[in-house]
């Protein structure tokens, strides 16, 4: 029987597997990232799925005043991208409540 090379014989070994598969998706992730900002909070962390249900479904959340010009300021100041740029809309369930669009 002919003699395997060691570099082909490592892709059956499982924890070389685990490791690789392990590393091409954080890679995936990565370059995911550099194309849509926040994009494993936004789309894949389970902790912040439960806390953008919970915000669809809370009391507190942030409010236009009368006085609004339409700037669009407040939606430059936002850290999360969650204000339309009129500054009327907000998505409700990715604002943090920083409250950076108030002091613009």
């Amino acid at each position: 029987m002919p003699e395997v090379h060691p570099v082909l014989r490592a892709w059956t070994d499982p924890v070389f597997m685990a490791q690789f598969l392990g590393v091409v998706l954080l890679g995936g992730i990565f370059a995911l990232e550099l194309i849509r900002r926040r994009f494993w909070c936004r789309y894949v962390c389970p902790l912040g799925a439960f806390y953008g249900l919970a915000a669809r479904a809370g009391v507190i959340g942030r409010t236009v005043s009368s006085a609004c010009i339409e700037c669009g300021r407040c939606a430059e100041a936002c850290p999360m991208s969650c204000i339309s740029t009129d500054g009327h809309k907000t998505l409700s369930g990715e604002c943090i409540l920083c409250l950076n669009c108030q002091a613009a």
